[in-house]
Formats: structure tokens, sequence, C-alpha cells
């Protein structure tokens, strides 16, 4: 369980995120993270998806980023602020393979995003760990089956995803997947890496 400071490295998008608040701390209301994304990172080269119940505001501190929202994009840089209204799909992605890009990130309302982002970095850690490039399929349902009120794909329609990632959900449960990772537990222990954690 993340908290309020704490920080979390993606060694395989070599970026850090600071969780400066989150649901505890704001009644539910706002998660707000610092990313400071190293030059050639992929924090924000996600694929296209959507936020169905949360709006999601970045702020550009340095750097730049391509922003296609709703199928238009445009380049930002320090100083300008995207906001991306809930249910709209949207793609972030560092503009440059030379510059580091640093952001402030707010989702509103907090919902459980937290626990779905320290799901996604504890991934990162394991998937740096063994050598691997990519979250399985069976990961990513169960994963995106608890969490499909919250986050999907643009690319696919919604209800294939849901009925996909609930079908698949049950396999790897029996294959021993689990829906959330715990960052702690996934880096103690392991290869030595540059993190901190409160």
């Amino acid at each position: 369980m993340v908290r309020k400071g704490d920080i979390l490295y993606d060694p395989v998008r070599r970026a850090t995120v600071t969780f400066l608040l989150t649901a505890a701390d704001t009644a539910g209301m706002l998660l707000q993270l610092d990313i400071i994304i190293s030059p050639g990172g992929t924090l924000y080269h996600l694929p296209m998806h959507v936020h169905p119940k949360q709006q999601e505001t970045v702020y550009i501190k340095s750097g730049k980023i391509w922003a296609t929202i709703d199928g238009l994009k445009r380049l930002y840089g320090p100083g300008e602020e995207i906001r991306i209204p809930a249910g709209v799909p949207h793609q972030l992605e560092n503009a440059s393979w030379q510059e580091e890009l640093n952001v402030r990130c707010e989702m509103v309302p907090a919902l459980a995003t937290e626990t779905l982002y320290e799901t996604v970095l504890a991934f990162a850690q394991s998937e740096w760990q063994e050598g691997e490039e990519h979250v399985s399929l069976l990961q990513l349902a169960i994963t995106l089956n608890k969490y499909a009120n919250q986050y999907y794909l643009a690319a696919y329609p919604v209800w294939a995803q849901k009925i996909l990632f609930k079908l698949l959900a049950p396999v790897a449960l029996l294959t021993g997947y689990e829906a959330e990772a715990d960052y702690k537990k996934t880096v103690s222990g392991k290869k030595s890496i540059s993190l901190l954690y409160g």
C-alpha cells in the first residue's frame, strides 16, 4: 500500500513516481503524483486508454509531451497543462529521447488508482528482474478485470474487454496470478536498483 511521500521506480520505462497525495490524504477526492521520466524513458508511452470516471490533469514542469486526446494530437511544454475529461480516450508520450520529462499528474477522484499504479510499477520490477519486456496476457486480464471501472484500453470495445478479462481472470488466478501486487514486497531481496520507499 503506497503512502504520501513514497517514491517508486520503474526500471523498464526508466521513470520515478512520487506519491504526493493519496486517496487516504484527500478523503478519496484526489491522487497527486510527480513523475520524472529519464531521457528515452517511456512511462507516458502507454496505449490509448480511458479513465471512465476520473478527470486527469497533467502539469508539465520540464520537458515536452505529446498528448493525443479524443483523436487530436498536440505538443505541450513547460508551464502548460493538459486536462483530460473522464471518459475521453487519450495517450501521453514523452516527446524527447534527449531530455528528462517532469510532470505533475492529478486524478479526480482518486478511486483506487494508486493501488493500480503500485501494481503496474511492481509488475515493471518483476519484468526487469526476470528480463521480460511485457506483462503476460493473464496478468493483464486479472488486473484489468479488477479495475474495469477505472481503466480500459481505447482500441477495443469495452464490452469485449470486460468479457475477455472476466473469462481469463479465473484462469489467471488458478495459474498463480494475482490482481494486485505490493511494490515493496516485489523489490525486497531482489536485484539492487535505485528506489526509495517510505
